[in-house]
């Protein structure tokens, strides 16, 4: 556990120092692309995962109906 948190610690350090030297660098242009595209992975992604459990869901949905059709009531 103290190993994953020193790679933790390492990959924030890595960031900060990262962020700051865009700053330097270009200034707060480059900060918001990064914070544009950063919230626009983060959403697609969301959308991308919640798409998939709603297909998931509609193709059970379709399944179970197509099954209860083929079940054949013998009571006569």
């Amino acid at each position: 556990m103290k190993a994953f948190r020193w790679v933790f610690v390492t990959a924030l350090m890595v960031l900060l120092i990262g962020v700051l030297f865009i700053l330097l660098e270009d200034g707060f242009t480059s900060m918001k692309n990064i914070v544009i595209y950063g919230a626009m992975g983060f959403f697609t992604f969301f959308m991308g995962y919640f798409g998939t459990l709603f297909a998931k869901d509609v193709i059970d949905l379709i399944m179970e109906k197509k099954d209860s059709r083929n079940d054949v009531n013998l009571d006569v």
